[in-house]
């Protein structure tokens, strides 16, 4: 038995959530809110019971960040965060996409066991896999999301310049023993940056030439 707590601006979003997500637990008890002073109320008075609360508690809300609405927004997330902790609760996000400001300004404060960009929902069937991942205990993010964690890997990863300088040297087909001469490093030391970067990037093989496409797509070289 669970309890499902939906905050939704959009009334028509809101039913079809509830839809979905009964499918995947068919036994849940549903509170629907598209006022997050209500919705808030309802997670506040759950804080009594504290983590002797019998159902997992999910709750699904939907981030309209406006420019002025930002500071509000931002409050409200941080007393959902306090509160999920609490009576250890699961959280899904889904919010329009405005900017990395706004992703991060949810990373900030919380981490959901669902991240999901409006945009990125490409039919119900996602929809019904994401809910599907949550109830099994996964942790997933949808597109936009994953490539914004990427693209921050990527930026706290190349903030050396020996880390562009390995890429270039692969570029005029150095070898690592000629590249450690060049930068004055050992061998170990360049595969080891190198390894990171494959890493970083999500790719399988150990393989220059797909590195250098990869750092060239994402535009580090």
């Amino acid at each position: 038995m669970y309890d499902i707590i939906i905050l939704e601006k959009e009334p028509l979003l809101l039913d079809c959530y509830t839809r979905l997500i009964l499918q995947i637990y068919p036994s849940s008890k549903i509170y629907k809110y598209t006022e997050p002073k209500r919705f808030l109320s309802n997670l506040e008075s759950r804080l009594n019971l504290g983590k002797s609360l019998s159902t997992v508690i999910m709750y699904t809300y939907s981030l309209c960040l406006e420019k002025e609405e930002d500071l509000n927004e931002v409050k409200l997330i941080k007393r959902i965060n306090c509160i999920a902790r609490a009576i250890n609760a699961n959280v899904c996000v889904l919010m329009n996409f405005f900017s990395d400001y706004h992703i991060q300004s949810v990373f900030d404060v919380l981490t959901p066991n669902l991240f999901i960009v409006k945009n990125d929902i490409k039919d119900e069937n996602f929809l019904l896999d994401c809910f599907s991942r949550l109830k099994r205990g996964s942790v997933f993010y949808s597109n936009t999301i994953e490539r914004f964690l990427r693209r921050k890997a990527l930026d706290q990863l190349f903030l050396e310049q020996k880390d562009r300088k390995i890429l270039l040297l692969l570029q005029q087909n150095y070898t690592i023993r000629e590249i450690a001469l060049e930068l004055a490093m050992s061998k170990s030391s360049i595969e080891k940056r190198k390894s990171k970067m494959i890493a970083v990037l999500g790719l399988k093989k150990n393989n220059n030439s797909e590195l250098l496409r990869v750092a060239h797509s994402e535009k580090i070289i």
